[in-house]
């Protein structure tokens, strides 16, 4: 992974019940990955017992540093609706879940990472990256020690911060996106984060996340998909996988593949 900790690679499938099936695959501890660990249960056996009956959730609209689209909360909110319909229990909705932004904890991580990767690679970067991708990685070379250790004191920060909430709720709940994706090669109006806004902070903290689609909004005649974020506590990845399968069925399924995401 480029991104130490906040990175890694995973599968994508049109639906959790699949996923599940590759992540029996590869789970498990392993002298190859410094980062594995040990995960007693079956992410199929989880998928196939889906259940939101039950399940305490915290809705965050903005996880405080997110300024989504209207449209994209009108899609999120119904998804909620549909979640409480199917057994859930909404315990609250909160907004400054962070003290510090979790920007600076990933960036002081990404940023030399994404520098490291990209000078391996004597093609040149024009033409090749975005100038938001180009910019993190070109700031990857002022990245000093100090800043690092204090990004990993920060990551720290932020799951200490989390663990209250874990304590009212089995997941907390957001949009997966602020807005639509940009057109190929072009800047998105809301900024480099229109992707990274709501699932930055959970890989800062290492909590185990899936988005799950659950509609879709037109833009300019494009039908673009919507997604929320289901986020849990370090550990909870096969309770996760049982509520993501449960969303999965309460939302009607997925209509235009792939769309649910895994990390």
């Amino acid at each position: 992974p480029t991104w130490g900790p906040f990175s890694t690679r995973g599968p994508m499938a049109r639906t959790f019940r699949e996923i599940a099936l590759a992540l029996d695959v590869v789970k498990g501890a392993t002298a190859r990955d410094l980062l594995s660990f040990e995960l007693p249960g079956s992410f199929d056996a989880a998928a196939n017992s889906g259940s939101l009956d039950g399940v305490r959730v915290i809705w965050s609209e903005t996880l405080g540093v997110a300024t989504p689209d209207a449209a994209i909360l009108d899609r999120c909110r119904a998804a909620v609706a549909l979640m409480e319909a199917a057994g859930a229990v909404l315990v609250d909705q909160v907004e400054d879940i962070f003290d510090t932004p979790p920007i600076g904890a990933w960036i002081a991580r990404a940023a030399p990472g994404s520098r490291h990767t990209a000078t391996r690679d004597p093609m040149p970067w024009d033409g090749r990256f975005l100038p938001a991708a180009i910019a993190t990685a070109n700031y990857g070379e002022r990245v000093t020690a100090e800043q690092m250790i204090e990004g990993e004191a920060a990551a720290h920060s932020a799951a200490r911060g989390l663990a209250d909430l874990w304590d009212r709720c089995d997941v907390i709940v957001s949009p997966g996106m602020a807005t639509v994706p940009p057109r190929v090669g072009e800047e998105s109006p809301y900024g480099p984060g229109w992707a990274a806004a709501y699932t930055l902070p959970f890989n800062v903290a290492r909590s185990p996340a899936a988005t799950v689609h659950c509609g879709c909004v037109d833009d300019d005649g494009d039908r673009l998909p919507v997604s929320i974020q289901l986020a849990m506590p370090r550990g909870a990845d096969l309770r996760l996988m049982s509520i993501a399968t449960a969303c999965e069925d309460a939302f009607g399924g997925v209509p235009v593949p792939p769309l649910n995401v895994w990390r």
